[in-house]
């Protein structure tokens, strides 16, 4: 009897550990997914913010027909605005002005943000004159995608060996968008091309790894005590059957006796 009592505690145990083990690594999966998921989420609020900031910056940059800025050392007329009636202009001082188009504007202020944060943002379309315009395989797929659904898209792929979160947003034909575009023949309302942003995801991979590590330590703990908790009470229940067959064996030598 205490034989079988003993092989039925044991089977139990073996039960309770391999449920238990289950139950924290499932726990450890779905915190560890959910980590990941707040950090891919946080990435893409981060990319939305910079693209936000650049579609508020284009259109009031578009709506004033651009900047005159002075022309120097640093920056020279483009020759892809030479059709552009006035792109130079002098003042009565003498100073020579140059007219930017918000394209240009917008890629030496994404330039500065690669140097200030580390992220790298472009504007690109399937019709340009500067070759420095011309989409990468990864922009050639997201302008398909964005053609088709007229939203943002975005994806982690790697650059230079490194992850990064990319997104890019469709760029509209505008009315004062005609002025330095009106070559391309693409009318009011159609896709123009695209402003993609590429987030590092290195930094929220640190944050994510010391996230990582304090719940495996916090589920390792949970584990243990589990264990430890099983095993007393394994302990316990082979103890009182071990006593109880004790008591039934001592009854029945009385019962023998008393016979």
């Amino acid at each position: 009897m205490i034989t079988d009592a003993k092989t039925q505690i044991s089977r139990n145990t073996r039960i309770a550990i391999g449920v238990w083990v289950l139950v924290v690594g499932v726990s450890l999966w779905w915190n560890f997914y959910n980590a990941q998921e707040q950090m891919l989420a946080t990435a893409e609020k981060e990319a939305k913010g910079y693209l936000k900031q650049d579609l508020a910056f284009r259109r009031w940059a578009t709506s004033h027909g651009g900047l005159y800025v002075p022309v120097d050392e640093n920056t020279q007329p483009s020759p892809f605005l030479n059709s552009v009636t006035e792109r130079d202009v002098t003042t009565p001082s003498g100073r020579v002005l140059t007219l930017q188009n918000p394209a240009t504007s917008l890629r030496e202020i994404k330039e500065t943000q690669r140097e200030l944060y580390g992220t790298l943002a472009r504007i690109t379309g399937m019709k340009y004159l500067n070759p420095g315009n011309a989409p990468d395989a990864w922009e050639q797929k997201a302008l398909g995608i964005v053609a088709q659904s007229f939203e943002d898209y975005g994806e982690v792929t790697e650059i230079d060996g490194k992850p990064y979160l990319r997104m890019m947003q469709p760029m509209v034909m505008e009315q004062g968008c005609l002025v330095c575009h009106a070559w391309t023949g693409i009318k009011v309302g159609e896709l123009r091309g695209g402003t993609d942003i590429s987030i590092p995801l290195e930094p929220y991979q640190l944050l994510l790894n010391k996230t990582q590590w304090s719940l495996t330590a916090s589920h390792t703990a949970f584990l243990l005590l589990g264990l430890a908790f099983i095993a007393y009470i394994s302990s316990r229940s082979t103890r009182f059957a071990t006593a109880q067959n004790e008591y039934l064996e001592r009854l029945s030598l009385y019962e023998k006796i008393f016979e």
